[in-house]
């Protein structure tokens, strides 16, 4: 009698031989579950963290394009005060060379909003609801606030000890004539004959400052955006 698990196979000269059916051994069908398992597990960890990476990414992007449109906002704003100011607006104290101490000293002299003070082009508060639909999620409020400084200003009018990490570069602006001054010294006036026909009266060096902060629990998160311009104005 053949024992279960063999067949009887008639060989070349009619003898019987006996052949074991072939199979996987327990250990062996363990193992590759396991691997399989194991690669299963690291796809779905790499799944996760792309996820995670491209939240993170696209959070990024929407509050980079929120604030670039409300740096359009504020070139829009300035235009516009450019076009009914004569001369163009500079910092309060441009020509009495003052000790600079904070950045706010350079908001320029003009209202955009009579609410916000010189300088302000806007300033918005979202709540979590607000935010959640701009596209920044998991934020219990935020501020939006749009400035406008004047660039044309002496570096070494900064107060000593000042932190100058907000403030923005140094820049003047010169005209088409002869003539020349030391942007150390004096600042440009908007007086022709005052320093020299180097200087030009008819556009002004300014950077639009798009400022966003958002609550996170007890901390405050600060993303800034800056553009600097050269605008002229239209008054002869």
């Amino acid at each position: 009698m053949l024992s279960t698990g063999s067949i009887r196979k008639k060989g070349m000269f009619g003898i019987l031989r006996l052949r074991k059916r072939s199979g996987f051994s327990l250990i062996i069908v363990l193992i590759v579950s396991l691997i399989g398992f194991a690669i299963v597990a690291v796809a779905l960890q790499a799944t996760m963290m792309s996820s995670g990476s491209g939240r993170a990414v696209s959070a990024g992007n929407t509050k980079y394009n929120f604030l670039q449109d409300a740096v359009e906002e504020g070139k829009a704003a300035l235009k516009k005060a450019m076009d009914n100011d004569n001369p163009p607006p500079r910092y309060a104290d441009y020509d009495t060379e003052p000790s600079l101490t904070d950045v706010d000293d350079l908001l320029i002299e003009h209202s955009f909003n009579a609410a916000l003070g010189n300088g302000v082009v806007l300033h918005r508060n979202f709540n979590r609801n607000q935010l959640g639909r701009l596209g920044i999620a998991g934020r219990n409020s935020g501020s939006l606030t749009v400035k406008v400084f004047d660039m044309q200003y002496p570096a070494d009018s900064v107060a000593p000890g000042i932190d100058i990490s907000l403030f923005p570069p140094s820049m003047f602006l010169y005209g088409s004539g002869e003539g020349s001054y030391d942007p150390g010294t004096v600042p440009p006036t908007t007086s022709p004959g005052a320093i020299g026909s180097g200087a030009a009266t008819n556009a002004g060096v300014y950077l639009i400052r798009a400022s966003l902060e958002v609550a996170i629990g007890s901390e405050t998160e600060k993303t800034l955006l800056d553009t600097a311009v050269i605008q002229s104005n239209n008054t002869p």
